[in-house]
Formats: structure tokens, C-alpha cells, sequence
């Protein structure tokens, strides 16, 4: 039998979102606590001018201290290479995405995801090489990586785009190559047919965030790898520095394929990362020739020694790298395997030697079934 509801009796009301009724309420019809009650009216709008004068005094705290430490710290090619718009974008994800209080990485897209930036803390250099993996899929054009000089921070910026022609209109853009030139023909003055053949290829964003002596630096390879195949390496030592510089230029290999495994080596044979620059000539080259400049120094903060051990092997580990296939067999180099390249490249040659004995092996099974013959009087090859 149905009971009848008392009238005077009102029935609870139900907030859905938030799943709470009014037996929060006290005797005297006043929330429990502050934050529970609904505002309606002049209290809602104090209330949120209370909120937003909270967040306002947060975001102005941290603007003060955050931006002079941002300006006193990143090294000056950022600022060289950096517009304006991009510095405060920047500055802005470090402030709002709280990535010293909560030690995260953040990733902004722009809105076309022809570009990503990473910002982060520094000091963990697993941070990069996930940063790298994520990066992967991507066809990178070029790409940069600061380090704060304090090595709290850690800034990205990869560029997803197909290539630009040179913008003859920006006055910028062809003062630097000028100068660029300049700086080539004082060095090789025997190459301007080369040189003005490099200069015609470039792509206005490469131009756009280099400097004339980046651009200088990155042909210097460029003209090594005119006439070699593979992955070579240049190594020069910073003056009155324990940085160094270490270029590296590869063919047909995506740098986005290879930057996570680059950067696992540095880790493994106690090398840091300073800052970084990539970028992939494909536009009037036959093949795409890819040159990566890595400012390195050692964990120990001692000199670099390039007759050291742990030197010489990350050197031909690096240049292995043009002549390795970019698989699941990589990860065999990372924790907590921690094999080899060499090591690796023997179990991916082990593995692909039994795929193909064992496919031959099936083809003749299914040609002797075929051809009614016992499968017993089946011959197969002494590799398998």
C-alpha cells in the first residue's frame, strides 16, 4: 500500500554534478561550511572577485619572481633566436604550468600542430629522452633544445612543417644571410658554386631562429656529407669552456628516429646535454641530409678529453646510428636492458636470419604438401 506524502514534509533538493542534498544544513538554515553554500546575487559576485583577486595575487607573486630569473638565466643564442611572441608564450607556460612547484612537463601544440614546445624541470635527463619518444611519430624540420644556466629548466621547440621558401621581402632574413655568406666564402673561398647551392635551399624558418654564424656551422657539415655517406661527427671544444660541440650529420635517417636513442647515449657514457639545434635539408638536395649540433659536457664537470674512453665510444656509438634500423630492437640499448649497440644490432641480425630460415623452411613445406610428397623427405637448410 502507497503512503501518502505529508505536504508540509519538502523533499530534500539534489545538486546532480555534485551528488550533496541540504542535510548539510544546520538549525539555523546555514551551510556546514562556507564553501558548500550556494551564493546567489552580491554574494556570488564578491565571492568570485575574491577568487579571482586570490589567483591574480598568486600569478602576480610568481610573475615577480619567475620573470627576472627567466632573463638572468637562459643562455643569450635563446634570446638571439627566440621572437618576441615566442619568449612570452614561453614565459607564460613556465609561470601558469607550474613546472618548478609540481616538476611536470608541459607540451604546447600550436593550434595547426605545425610546432610543439616542451618546458620542463632540468636535472633528470630521463625527462628528455621521453620527451624525444614522444616525438617520434613526427617528421621534424628542425628543432631546439635550451638548458637554463642554473639547470633548472629545460626548453624545446620542434618544428613539424613542410619546407618555406626564403621570404627575399624580410629584411631580417636576408641580412643574415649576407652575412652568412660572408662567413662561408671567408672560409671556403673556393666553394660558391656550393655555397650559393646551400644558401638557395634553405628554409626561411632554419634562417628565421639561426644565427649567420648557426647557419655557417650547419654548412660546414653539410659540405662534408656533399661527398660521404652514412653519419659522421665533428668535435670542437669551446674555448675557455668545459662545453663542446658536437656536430653530427647523417643521411636518410629522420631525426626524429634517432633523437631519443642520441640522447640515451649521451646518458650512458656520462654526458650532459647544453643545448641543441637540428634541422633536415631535403629541398634541393638528392638525398635528405640531416645535421644535429649538440653543445656537450661531461657529469664530472671535468675537461673533455677526446682521447678518452668513454669519448671514443660515444663517438662510434653516435656514428653507428647511420647504419642501424630504427625498430623495437633499439630498446635493447635502455634501462634495464642496457645492451649494447653492438649487442643489439647482433640479436636484431640473430632475429631476422631465424624469420627468414623459418619462412623458407614453411615455403617448402607447403611446395612438398602440394606436391603429395611426405613431409619427412622435406629438406631444409642447414642455417635453420
Amino acid at each position: 500500500m502507497a503512503t501518502k506524502q505529508n505536504p508540509s514534509q519538502k523533499k530534500a533538493s539534489i545538486d546532480i554534478d555534485e551528488d550533496f542534498d541540504d542535510t548539510s544544513m544546520t538549525a539555523e538554515g546555514k551551510s556546514s561550511t562556507s564553501w558548500e553554500a550556494v551564493k546567489t546575487g552580491d554574494e556570488l559576485e564578491t565571492y568570485i572577485e575574491d577568487i579571482a583577486d586570490t589567483v591574480r595575487i598568486g600569478l602576480d607573486q610568481s610573475i615577480a619572481i619567475l620573470t627576472p630569473w627567466f632573463f638572468n638565466n637562459m643562455p643569450r643564442i635563446y634570446y638571439q633566436t627566440t621572437p618576441r611572441p615566442e619568449k612570452v608564450r614561453h614565459l607564460s607556460a613556465i609561470i601558469t604550468g607550474h613546472v618548478f612547484e609540481t616538476k611536470q612537463t608541459v607540451e604546447l601544440w600550436d593550434r595547426d600542430r605545425s610546432k610543439v614546445t616542451y618546458i620542463g624541470p632540468g636535472g633528470d635527463k630521463q625527462i628528455l629522452v621521453d620527451m624525444a619518444h614522444r616525438l617520434a611519430p613526427n617528421a621534424l624540420k628542425m628543432g631546439s633544445l635550451y638548458f637554463s644556466r642554473d639547470k633548472l629548466l629545460f626548453l624545446s621547440t620542434f618544428h613539424c612543417t613542410e619546407y618555406k621558401p626564403i621570404d627575399r621581402e624580410n629584411r631580417r632574413i636576408v641580412e643574415k644571410i649576407k652575412a652568412a655568406r660572408q662567413l662561408m666564402n671567408e672560409e671556403w673561398p673556393g666553394d660558391a658554386e656550393l655555397i650559393d647551392k646551400y644558401l638557395e635551399s634553405l628554409d626561411n624558418d632554419f634562417v628565421m631562429y639561426a644565427t649567420a654564424m648557426r647557419i655557417q656551422l650547419t654548412y660546414r657539415m653539410v659540405r662534408h656529407m656533399h661527398s660521404h655517406e652514412g653519419a659522421h661527427t665533428f668535435f670542437d671544444p669551446i674555448e675557455n669552456s668545459l662545453t663542446a660541440r658536437l656536430t653530427i650529420g647523417m643521411k636518410n635517417v629522420q631525426a626524429s628516429e634517432i633523437l631519443e636513442q642520441i640522447l640515451h647515449l649521451f646518458g650512458r657514457y656520462e654526458f650532459a646535454v647544453s643545448r641543441a639545434f637540428l634541422v633536415t635539408f631535403q629541398h634541393g638536395f638528392d638525398e635528405p641530409v640531416t645535421v644535429m649540433h649538440f653543445i656537450v659536457q661531461r657529469d664530472d664537470d671535468e675537461a673533455i678529453d677526446v682521447g678518452s674512453v668513454g669519448f671514443m665510444r660515444l663517438n662510434k656509438a653516435v656514428r653507428t646510428l647511420g647504419w642501424v634500423d630504427v625498430d623495437e630492437y633499439g630498446d635493447l640499448t635502455r634501462a634495464p636492458y642496457g645492451f649494447s649497440i653492438n649487442a643489439a644490432n647482433l640479436m636484431r641480425g640473430i632475429a631476422t636470419w631465424c624469420t627468414s630460415c623459418l619462412g623458407r623452411t614453411t615455403r617448402t613445406t607447403i611446395r612438398s604438401t602440394r606436391s603429395g610428397r611426405p613431409s619427412s623427405s622435406m629438406r631444409t637448410s642447414p642455417a635453420s
